[in-house]
């Protein structure tokens, strides 16, 4: 079946499932929509023309045989869908659902062992809200469109972060391991609030999600269960600083500025894990030795380049 990254331009018939549906309105006053459609690896932004939301015949979670129209604009690919049908019936649809890599249960097993290697008091909290929330831990999406936008995408991110953080702290040994390692599990389970996930993987915001954002609901997730479980004070208070400054930098979301040396790791493991993951999705499309077509916007709008074969 063919994918996205073979599409050439001009016409093309490809099958996709269809993740959202939005409306849009031109300059001149026309509506039209922007259709959101994957393959189960990439997804593209197609536009419908000259068709209102309440008019068009399909939902979210449709899989559609699609003639599309492949070309330019300002630089960046252009899909245009000319005509659809419904084949949801002919096809199996978990082909379609983006899922991240590797086995979620196995994922969460294995971040268990981080845990239970933590002082009692951390591994206590943990624990607790791991188990608490495991059935959506393990499938949740990341994000809506950013980075780990896939089924299972939070405890992926949150599994390559520990992993990570274990390495890191064998080199820089100054930094209090189980902490490092307890704010990578922590610092994103706000998005299981932010976020709701379909069966599918498309994520969307609840209303707390669009009011509060993910790192104020972690930190008051995290400030609750220490409570009920008498967390000493310290301790929640540095999960909560790492939660509250992972982000980095105030513009880019980040209530505070990492002022220790754990918060800082992990806002920095954080940044290289979500950009690791834009790039390889990028080189998979790629061939040894080549560059994109297109700037990658999460990469700083960047054409991505895909290192040679070496000999």
């Amino acid at each position: 079946m063919k994918k996205i990254k073979e599409m050439q331009q001009g016409k093309e018939s490809i099958t996709l499932l269809l993740k959202e549906i939005n409306e849009r309105t031109t300059k001149k006053g026309s509506a039209f929509l922007i259709l959101t459609l994957t393959d189960g690896c990439d997804d593209i932004n197609a536009k419908k023309w000259d068709m209102e939301k309440k008019d068009f015949p399909y939902n979210a979670g449709t899989v559609l045989e699609c003639s599309v129209t492949v070309g330019t604009f300002n630089g960046q690919p252009d899909y245009v869908v000319e005509t659809m049908r419904n084949v949801t019936d002919l096809v199996d649809i978990g082909e379609f659902v983006k899922k991240c890599p590797g086995n979620p249960e196995y994922m969460y097993t294995d971040l268990l062992q981080y845990v239970f290697a933590m002082p009692e008091s951390l591994k206590t909290l943990v624990f607790a809200i791991l188990e608490d929330h495991k059935d959506q831990f393990l499938y949740w999406s990341a994000a809506k469109s950013m980075h780990h936008n896939m089924l299972g995408g939070l405890i992926y991110h949150t599994y390559r972060m520990a992993q990570s953080a274990d390495a890191l702290c064998k080199i820089y040994s100054s930094a209090n391991k189980h902490f490092v390692i307890a704010g990578c599990i922590l610092h994103d389970i706000g998005k299981l609030q932010e976020l709701a996930t379909d069966q599918l993987g498309n994520a969307s915001y609840t209303l707390d999600g669009n009011m509060f954002g993910h790192l104020m609901m972690g930190a008051i997730l995290v400030r609750d269960y220490g409570k009920k479980l008498q967390t000493p004070e310290p301790v929640l208070k540095e999960l909560e600083h790492i939660i509250l400054s992972h982000h980095g930098e105030p513009e880019w979301g980040a209530v505070v500025k990492p002022a220790s040396l754990e918060a800082f790791l992990v806002s920095q493991i954080d940044m290289i894990d979500a950009r690791v993951m834009a790039f390889e999705e990028e080189i998979t499309k790629l061939d040894a030795g080549l560059i994109s077509d297109s700037r990658n916007f999460m990469l700083g709008n960047i054409f991505v380049h895909r290192s040679p074969e070496v000999e």
